[in-house]
């Protein structure tokens, strides 16, 4: 299926991304959750690639990942390995112990931990951790961890609007101030967003206004799943005619969703 390209401009979330510089440059520890194609991601690396070198060094953006050792890993990669970004390696004194892949691989997770609250201690950073799968308690005392560590932050994107969605997680961002919900789009910046890719895909040739009614309400303003849909509406197996099978288009896409679902609760407890 084609990706949705990654210069896809940015439509109606000014606000959001207004509130995630200024939590940035405060340090403030943020939970920034909403359904599934709600942007989270999106508007996070909107964030950081317009962001000037040295601010953009003091993010840790894991964007994904299945367990916690996983997760240790990843982290601990970006901050202690030369080549991972510009600069050089973040950690003051790591050593050598810490300063080779085949030691972070071969590290316990109990080690790892050390290295990462030692250095989160030392410099003013930004943990931002995408795709997390439902907290289990582990993982929510890990988060813990690094959440009060003097001027550094944790922010964690989350699928889901309540408490009972996001589980333990919510806990630890305990009041309104803590959490931005990224939700759908008003619905005529999601006509805005749908017209943008309806050129960027070349749809025209397709019945534009079938294909916009179809993808407008299936999408429920949702950008993220107007430009997955605009996508898949470029492949001539969704095609008959100038019409477009948007039942069939509407289920592959869930079906998508469904797959990485299951993949994040696959880690979910680990």
């Amino acid at each position: 299926m084609p990706q949705p390209p990654e210069s896809e401009p940015l439509v109606g979330r000014r606000k959001e991304l207004a509130a995630l510089a200024q939590a940035l440059h405060a340090r403030v520890p943020l939970l920034i959750h909403g359904p599934a194609d709600a942007g989270k991601t999106f508007l996070v690396r909107r964030l950081l690639d317009s962001l000037p070198p040295e601010d953009r060094d003091s993010c840790v953006y894991v964007p994904g990942f299945i367990s916690i050792h996983a997760l240790l890993q990843s982290v601990a990669r970006q901050l202690f390995l030369p080549h991972t970004r510009p600069g050089g390696p973040r950690g003051r004194d790591a050593g050598p112990q810490a300063g080779s892949a085949r030691a972070i691989q071969s590290s316990t997770s109990g080690r790892l931990r050390l290295l990462l609250r030692d250095a989160v201690r030392e410099r003013r950073l930004c943990l931002i951790l995408d795709h997390a799968p439902r907290f289990s308690p582990a993982l929510a005392r890990l988060a813990q961890e690094w959440l009060w560590r003097d001027d550094s932050c944790v922010w964690l994107l989350a699928r889901g609007k309540t408490r009972d969605e996001i589980g333990y997680a919510w806990s630890l961002y305990y009041t309104p101030e803590l959490r931005l919900h990224v939700g759908r789009l008003p619905e005529r910046e999601a006509e805005i967003l749908f017209e943008r890719c309806l050129r960027r895909f070349s749809l025209a040739a397709l019945d534009s206004q079938e294909l916009r009614a179809g993808v407008l309400r299936l999408s429920r303003g949702l950008p993220g799943a107007i430009v997955k849909m605009c996508a898949m509406a470029v492949e001539p197996r969704y095609h008959y005619g100038r019409r477009v099978k948007l039942r069939l288009m509407h289920v592959d896409y869930l079906m998508q969703g469904i797959s990485t679902q299951r993949a994040a609760h696959m880690g979910a407890g680990q």
